[in-house]
């Protein structure tokens, strides 16, 4: 939780304090409210412990552009993923999430949505830095063929499917600022090879 305060008394910041249970926490040895009696302008914010990080500013400019830098700072520590741990379904799950916020959601049923739901069941647990080709050939495979009793997809739907797959890694690759390689691109060649894809513009089940 983040606050800036600006000019006595501050009550505003003590308040939040109080019900963040910081009431027994001295800042330069002072009491939260002698704190925010004595000092012009000041910028706050918890850290992940809890704990509360203060800095005195001569000015509110000061305070409320040290503000958005923690506020910045703060969203990354939220996000942040480990490039050699983050699973794919991980990745599929904050892609949604980063659709919903910039006003691009995916549309309940719509077929984006089944798509990133079908890549999430098939991958959801795979690392996405160490995705093989042969896990998605497999993938391919198993979409040609069908399951309990549904026809298989033709090379154009799979081609769908993973280039969904290729499009939310890479987004969110970027997004997190984590390095990955391009799994996708680099079985093209061999899903091509086994025709189990087909860049053209005819679909086929």
């Amino acid at each position: 939780m983040l606050q800036f305060c600006y000019k006595a008394p501050l009550v505003a910041i003590c308040n939040s304090a109080r019900s963040l249970g910081h009431t027994g926490q001295t800042i330069r040895g002072k009491s939260w409210l002698q704190f925010c009696r004595s000092v012009r302008s000041s910028a706050l914010r918890s850290d992940a412990a809890g704990r509360i990080i203060a800095k005195i500013f001569k000015t509110k400019g000061a305070a409320q552009a040290w503000a958005r830098e923690q506020e910045v700072t703060i969203d990354k520590e939220r996000n942040a993923v480990d490039a050699e741990t983050v699973t794919i379904g991980v990745l599929i799950e904050k892609y949604r999430e980063a659709r919903a916020e910039s006003s691009r959601p995916i549309k309940p049923k719509s077929n984006e949505d089944y798509i990133l739901q079908r890549l999430h069941d098939a991958f959801q647990s795979n690392l996405a830095s160490r995705l093989t080709t042969q896990q998605i050939v497999q993938f391919a495979q198993a979409r040609k063929r069908g399951v309990d009793g549904k026809p298989g997809a033709g090379g154009y739907i799979i081609e769908m499917d993973l280039s969904k797959l290729g499009t939310a890694m890479r987004h969110m690759a970027s997004l997190l600022d984590i390095v990955l390689p391009d799994a996708i691109a680099t079985a093209q060649p061999t899903l091509h090879h086994l025709r189990l894809i087909d860049s053209g513009n005819k679909r086929t089940r």
